[in-house]
């Protein structure tokens, strides 16, 4: 029995949170050419590489006990292994295991549940293997283009590249520059936008300013030194928003590694023609900063590079949260 391990749902039973119909096993890769294991017993399952998309391989499930427990003398994959799968896939039946993960496994008396397990990655295809699989329509930010290039092409290439970019496509070059600011709105109540970048980027809180500037105008910053109150401060932004607090709690987890001050970021609120807050800007807008931080962070930060609304109420609750803890 040293040579397998349970995968898939059987942490789900062995849990009791839900029964199993099927067994899947992983099997230590030095071990599979003694089995055949496209002719197994009825209702198993053997699973090559089930989370080799986590970066676990059946080795490192197998045969290092930071992945795998024991139950009855049987190695099976620790639920975080699991759970962070099931994030990453989203099917319908990983959201509804999700739901019985939340509800009967991580606040279980009888387990220790383990947030440095769990990785909850945004996953472009260039960072190899850790990823899912490539995906062509995948609209990568100029600086993660640059990135694959010179990783994928060389230096010298990717010079070429950029100098053939910059000739073609970039209008400040002929001086018949494409990109605005939003104007600013001529109401007062949701005059200002409010957003908050994360310690994670700190070596980038002025780079970051100057992304915010380019798009809107940005009227003032402001580090907020939290100290212990991190952890409250990040609940009480997150209040506005009761869904998936699960994931709030690794990002409260993931986010305290990363240092205690945050930097507060007020510009002007877009505005559509119509005189209203520009809503859809506001939620396109932080992930496409987001996209253009993460080659800077680890694979699993790209939530807690950056943090803004997408409506103007929730852009009022980060606004007094923000006045709460100055």
């Amino acid at each position: 029995m040293d040579d397998i391990c349970l995968v898939g749902s059987s942490v789900l039973a062995d849990f009791g949170v839900r029964d199993n119909r099927d067994l899947d096993i992983a099997i230590d890769p030095r071990k599979r050419g003694l089995l055949d294991i496209d002719n197994t017993p009825e209702n198993v399952e053997v699973a090559l590489e089930k989370y080799s998309w986590l970066g676990i391989t059946d080795h490192d499930l197998i045969n290092n006990s930071r992945y795998h427990y024991k139950s009855g003398g049987i190695k099976i994959v620790r639920p975080e292994v699991c759970y962070s799968f099931k994030h990453r896939r989203k099917k319908d039946k990983d959201i509804y295991d999700i739901e019985l993960i939340n509800e009967g496994v991580i606040y279980s008396n009888d387990y220790d549940w383990d947030w440095e397990l769990f990785s909850y990655e945004y996953y472009p295809g260039y960072f190899g293997k850790r990823g899912l699989p490539y995906d062509p329509s995948h609209k990568y930010s100029l600086l993660a283009r640059l990135e694959m290039s010179y990783r994928n092409e060389g230096l010298y290439n990717t010079i070429i590249a950029i100098s053939s970019f910059l000739r073609d496509r970039t209008p400040f070059l002929s001086g018949d520059s494409t990109h605005q600011k939003q104007e600013t709105p001529n109401t007062t109540s949701n005059q200002f936008v409010y957003f908050i970048i994360w310690p994670t980027v700190s070596d980038y809180f002025k780079s970051i300013t100057g992304r915010i500037d380019s798009h809107l105008e940005v009227v003032a910053t402001e580090k907020l030194p939290l100290d212990t109150n991190i952890s409250a401060f990040v609940d009480d932004l997150y209040s506005f928003d009761h869904k998936d607090r699960h994931l709030i709690d690794y990002k409260k987890y993931k986010i305290q590694q990363d240092g205690d001050e945050v930097l507060v970021v007020k510009s002007q609120m877009p505005i559509t023609d119509s005189g209203d807050a520009d809503e859809e800007f506001l939620s396109s807008f932080k992930n496409k900063v987001r996209r253009e931080y993460f080659p800077y962070v680890p694979n699993d930060s790209f939530h807690n590079i950056f943090h803004g609304s997408d409506s103007v109420k929730e852009n009022e609750q980060i606004r007094r949260v923000v006045d709460q803890y100055k």
